[in-house]
């Protein structure tokens, strides 16, 4: 069963590509709720970023793959947590998207989506997580010895540091489900108006 890794996922529309909207909003989601908690939490100091990123991240992940019926998750060419090292196709992935980065495409626009050949199969996307100035204090190539401290303390085998501004981070995940019998795209649920 082959593969095809898209260039940058225009506004996709129809049953056919409604799982790839799909995706690129429950990363985005994920991104922006990380990204809120730890601009709250760099306040009191790098040490509880890490704990933000430790425990609140994976807990935002599991909600947000609940609530859609797709697994989602963060992984890196480089990662601090070991569950969270690439899949073979997330590995292709990021490796396209360094290329697409090297070759100016914009780092938060890069992403790319495959599904399977034929019916049947899970859909996989993955959305470039870019290195971003917040993002250094724990990532970035000169980092305090108390932060690394902090770091060896929860992830002694680390490897996600040494990351300048603007280079690939890492990626958001999202794989759906082998389709049902008659299932075309997947849907999120979406919080209904009160009347």
């Amino acid at each position: 069963m082959s593969l095809l890794l898209a260039a940058p996922v225009a506004g996709a529309a129809g049953s056919e590509t409604g799982w790839v909207d799909e995706s690129r909003v429950l990363a985005q989601k994920m991104g922006n709720e990380l990204r809120g908690r730890l601009a709250l939490t760099m306040g009191a100091g790098p040490a509880k970023a890490i704990e933000v990123c430790r425990t609140e991240a994976p807990a935002i992940a599991a909600r947000l793959s609940r609530e859609s019926g797709a697994t989602l998750r963060r992984t890196g060419l480089r990662v601090r947590n070991a569950r969270n090292a690439p899949a073979p196709w997330e590995l292709q992935a990021m490796e396209s998207m360094i290329f697409r980065l090297a070759a100016g495409e914009r780092g938060s626009a890069i992403e790319t989506h495959a599904e399977p050949d034929g019916p049947s199969g899970e859909r996989r996307y993955a959305k470039a997580i870019v290195m971003e100035p917040m993002c250094a204090v724990c990532h970035g190539e000169r980092i305090a010895p108390e932060v690394e401290a902090a770091i060896r303390v929860s992830y002694p085998r680390d490897t996600a540091t040494g990351f300048k501004a603007g280079e690939l981070r890492g990626a958001f995940s999202v794989v759906w489900p082998a389709r049902t019998s008659g299932s075309t795209t997947p849907t999120t649920p979406r919080p209904q108006a009160s009347r």
